[in-house]
C-alpha cells in the first residue's frame, strides 16, 4: 500500500473534530454576560472557520467595536476554560491519522483557531502524537485563506507542494489550497458542505478519505 500524498494538511473544526457545541456554549456564555441574545448551535455552525474575532463579528453584526471586543475576550476566556466538553473526533479520524503515520506520511493542522486552543483540543482528544505541526490563526501574521500557512507547514515537515493534500470543510479551505497550489479534498461531513460543490476530490467521511489517500497497488507516488 502506498500514499498518494505524503503530507496531509487538515482543517480542525468540522474536519478532524466536531467542536461546534463547545464553541456555541462559550459564545453564548459571553453574549448572555453582556445582556445579549444567545445563538443556536445551528447558527454558530455557519459562523465557524474564520477565527474567533470573525465569529463574534458575525454573531453581532450591528454591535459597536467596544461591545464586540468585550464579547470576544469573554468568549475566549470561557472557551479556554472548557474547550472539550462536548467536542468529539469524527469517526475513523484517529485510525486514519495512525495509518498515515505508519505508512510514512505526516499529518499537520491548519486552522484559524488560536494555536494554544488548537493544541489543547488535539492533546485532550489524543491526537498530539499523530499531528506533526499545528499552524493556528495566530501562528503567522496571515490566516486562511492566505496560503502562507500551507507554505509554513510544508517547510516545517520537509514536504513539497506537489506532495501535499489539504482537507477541509469550507470554501475558505478550498480557496487556501487553490492559492497555495496544493491538491484539495472537500470534507463533506463537516460544517459547510454547500460551499464545496463543483469539481474536485470529495469525501463523505474520513473513511472515504482513506480510500483516496492510500493506493492499493505499488507505483509512483505524486
Amino acid at each position: 500500500m502506498r500514499l498518494r500524498w505524503r503530507h496531509i494538511i487538515f482543517d480542525l473544526d468540522g474536519t478532524l473534530v466536531d467542536t461546534v457545541e463547545d464553541i456555541a456554549a462559550a459564545l453564548n456564555h459571553a453574549l448572555v454576560r453582556f445582556g445579549l441574545a444567545p445563538r443556536s448551535v445551528d447558527a454558530v455552525r455557519e459562523m465557524v472557520g474564520e477565527g474567533a474575532r470573525r465569529l463574534v463579528e458575525q454573531a453581532l453584526p450591528n454591535a459597536d467595536e467596544q461591545t464586540r471586543e468585550q464579547v470576544l475576550q469573554a468568549f475566549l476566556e470561557s472557551y479556554r476554560a472548557n474547550p472539550v466538553v462536548h467536542s468529539r473526533l469524527y469517526p475513523c479520524v484517529q485510525e486514519l491519522l495512525q495509518k498515515l503515520k505508519e505508512h510514512g506520511g505526516v499529518a499537520t493542522v491548519l486552522t484559524n483557531k488560536p494555536f494554544d486552543l488548537s493544541e489543547e483540543i488535539l492533546r485532550r482528544l489524543g491526537l498530539s502524537e499523530l499531528v506533526g505541526v499545528v499552524c493556528g490563526g495566530d501562528t503567522l501574521p496571515q490566516r486562511k485563506p492566505d496560503p502562507a500557512g500551507v507554505f509554513y507547514l510544508c517547510e516545517r515537515v520537509g514536504r513539497g507542494i506537489g506532495d501535499t493534500l489539504l482537507v477541509g470543510d469550507s470554501g475558505i479551505d478550498r480557496m487556501t489550497a487553490t492559492r497555495a497550489g496544493v491538491a484539495f479534498c472537500a470534507a463533506l461531513w463537516g460544517y459547510r458542505p454547500a460551499e464545496l460543490t463543483g469539481e474536485g476530490l470529495v469525501a463523505q467521511s474520513p473513511g472515504d478519505l482513506a480510500g483516496l489517500v492510500f493506493l492499493a497497488n505499488a507505483g509512483s507516488v505524486n
